[in-house]
């Protein structure tokens, strides 16, 4: 069981299912309220929302490292797991069973809002996810651009579902008109943030890893243009970043929500200190750290949607 958690990457399915929360409690509901309406989407459904979402992300995690036996070997032969403390055979079963539920949740949510066009997602998600290990990985760029706009979506996903519903439940009233029109705002500044802070963490993850994929023939954006010059794209992207951020910024001060304002300044020297050390790294526990340092700033991001709530 210990090898399984490790397998499916328990740490990152636990941020999951807390950004989804946070989206639901700390954003879309603040909102609502302050418009007098209430949530829409039911709490049950939601949460098998946030279950569909976990399993197929878990499959997707063994299906990754099951392409990447041959890689790992090379670049962290100390922690592999499929091979050793799982059999092949075990780690198929288990991407079986995870993506068969997690789809069937997603129908099944699907249908109870009536809107069974939604129930494609879920197929999708996994298709790609798989499609990723099996292909785009290898792929200068393209890899990087699948998981980090499935990062990003996952934020949306929680809104379109409250939006359907509100849209569904025939209620159509001023108020609500406003209130999805803010959120809606909200929302996609957030997603702009996952997709660039994740693009971010998958190009310096693809640094980390260059000897194993270099090994195996992978097309990875490293091996084809150079350390050098994936470190300056990796930065432009960080000063995108930056850019949205100080964007979203002025927003807030204009808006009087200045509590949120000053919160997001402390991610600005994070970014700074990311560039530093990425000009200064070499070897590959220092790209390590950079893409930890990456989640971390993703995560404090995520976290400003509390304050929404008190503002």
């Amino acid at each position: 069981m210990k090898a399984i958690l490790k397998l499916i990457r328990i740490p990152n399915i636990l941020i999951v299912i807390a950004t989804m929360y946070f989206v639901r409690l700390f954003l879309i509901k603040p909102v609502l309220e302050f418009y007098d309406g209430p949530l829409f989407f039911p709490e049950v459904d939601f949460m098998l929302l946030v279950l569909a979402t976990v399993f197929i992300m878990a499959a997707g995690n063994i299906i990754n490292d099951y392409f990447d036996q041959d890689i790992d070997i090379i670049n962290k032969p100390d922690k592999m797991i499929i091979g050793k403390s799982i059999s092949v055979e075990l780690a198929r079963g288990i991407y079986f069973v995870l993506n068969v539920v997690g789809i069937v949740l997603g129908i099944k949510v699907a249908i109870s809002i009536d809107f069974l066009q939604l129930a494609l997602i879920f197929p999708l998600t996994a298709y790609l996810l798989y499609a990723y290990s099996a292909r785009y990985k290898r792929k200068a760029f393209l890899g990087n651009v699948v998981v980090a706009a499935l990062s990003a979506f996952t934020l949306f996903m929680v809104w379109i579902f409250e939006y359907l519903s509100i849209k569904n439940g025939g209620v159509e009233t001023a108020y609500l008109n406003s209130a999805t029109f803010v959120i809606s705002r909200i929302v996609l500044g957030y997603v702009f943030f996952a997709f660039l802070t994740s693009l971010i963490r998958e190009m310096i993850k693809d640094l980390e890893d260059e000897d194993g994929d270099a090994v195996v023939g992978c097309r990875t954006l490293p091996i084809l243009l150079g350390t050098k010059m994936v470190k300056g794209l990796i930065i432009a992207v960080v000063l995108m970043s930056i850019a949205l951020m100080l964007y979203i910024q002025v927003e807030l001060w204009v808006a009087d929500l200045k509590l949120i304002f000053w919160y997001f300044m402390l991610i600005h020297p994070l970014f700074l200190s990311l560039i530093i050390s990425l000009i200064q790294a070499k070897e590959k526990e220092h790209y390590h750290k950079l893409s930890s340092l990456t989640k971390y700033i993703m995560l404090i991001g995520i976290a400003s949607m509390v304050f929404i709530q008190f503002t």
